[in-house]
C-alpha cells in the first residue's frame, strides 16, 4: 500500500499545533495551537474557514494550550459541535450552524480546581463525553444536562 501525502499551510499560525482533527464529513479540519487559539480549514483548499476565540483577559505568556479536540457524533450538518479542552481546565463546546460557530457551552469545573485537562471523549451516540487529566480521574458529563 502507498500513501500519498500533500501539505496544507497553515501559514497564518504562529504556534505549533498540539492537536486536530477532521469534521465527520471531511469537509473541515480543526486545529488546537500551543498559544491556545482554535482554527477551522477547508482540508481541500486550507483556507481558514472560521478562528474561534479563545477567553479574552489572558496574557499571551499565560495563555492556556488547546490540549484536544473532539467533533460531537451524530450531529446534524446545520448544527455540528467542535469540542474543545485546554490545558488550564476549561472545557468548551462550539456549535457551527453553516460556516459560522459560536461557543455554546463553557465548563470551567476542572479550572477551578487547577487540574490541567489532557484528554477527551465522546459516547458513540455523542450524549455523553468524558475528560481526563493530571487528577488521575476520567469525569463523564451528559451532555444535555452538563
Amino acid at each position: 500500500m502507498k500513501v500519498k501525502g500533500r501539505p496544507i499551510k497553515v501559514g497564518d499560525s504562529r504556534s505549533a499545533i498540539t492537536t486536530l482533527k477532521y469534521d465527520p464529513s471531511g469537509k473541515l479540519i480543526a486545529v488546537g495551537t500551543y498559544d491556545g487559539s482554535i482554527k477551522v480549514y477547508n482540508s481541500t483548499s486550507g483556507s481558514i474557514n472560521s478562528t474561534l476565540q479563545q477567553p479574552h483577559g489572558v496574557d499571551d505568556e499565560d495563555q492556556p494550550v488547546v490540549t484536544s479536540l473532539k467533533w460531537r457524533p451524530n450531529q446534524s450538518k446545520q448544527n455540528n459541535t467542535l469540542s474543545s479542552i485546554l490545558s488550564n481546565g476549561l472545557i468548551q463546546h462550539w456549535s457551527m450552524n453553516g460556516n459560522r460557530f459560536s461557543q455554546t457551552v463553557e465548563i470551567q469545573t476542572h479550572r477551578d480546581m487547577g487540574w490541567s485537562l489532557t484528554a477527551m471523549d465522546y459516547t458513540m451516540d455523542g450524549q455523553q463525553f468524558c475528560v481526563a487529566g493530571e487528577d488521575y480521574n476520567i469525569h463523564v458529563y451528559d451532555f444535555e444536562t452538563s
